[in-house]
């Protein structure tokens, strides 16, 4: 990547961006994942350290 490349991803102050659109294909959650309770990551149910009153935390939180 080069320098242009880079700062594509910045935002700068006093931009205005209201004409853009941003398109985001949201997909519902997979029979093999979880949402952590405490970070609130979605993440791979073998990443599940813990599990108390039908909340799920994951191994980061829990390490």
């Amino acid at each position: 990547m080069d320098e242009s490349d880079l700062a594509a991803g910045y935002e700068l102050p006093g931009v205005d961006l209201s004409g853009e659109e941003l398109l985001v294909l949201v997909v519902p959650p997979q029979a093999d994942e979880f949402t952590c309770s405490s970070c609130f990551l979605v993440r791979h149910r073998s990443q599940i350290a813990r599990e108390k009153d039908g909340h799920f935390y994951c191994k980061e939180c829990e390490g």
